[in-house]
């Protein structure tokens, strides 16, 4: 029996508890906003962030989708999104305690 894959790092904009908690910390989430264009990738795109360890670092993103203009757009009631993507990764998240003058 194989065990489901979990991420040991989740970063989503619909979680209410994490915006709060970022939203008071602007240092911690600025610095989560440099990692991840670190990582060569666009926060204003992601709406989901999913970190993983295995045999490597990697993250599966989930991004908004656009139409030929560049602008998002809605199937329905919902925005579009792109298939999700795969992409290594050379460190993992910052965490808050890691920041300087923190504990």
């Amino acid at each position: 029996m194989t065990s489901a894959l979990e991420p040991i790092a989740v970063f989503d904009v619909n979680d209410v508890r994490a915006q709060a908690a970022m939203s008071g910390d602007r240092p911690y989430w600025e610095s989560v906003l440099d990692w991840i264009r670190g990582h060569g990738l666009d926060p204003n795109e992601i709406y989901r962030l999913e970190v993983y360890r295995t045999d490597r670092l990697w993250a599966r993103v989930h991004e908004y989708d656009r139409d030929a203009a560049g602008e998002r757009y809605s199937i329905g009631t919902e925005v579009a999104r792109r298939a999700p993507y795969d992409v290594i990764l050379t460190s993992l998240p910052p965490e808050p305690s890691a920041l300087p003058g923190r504990r």
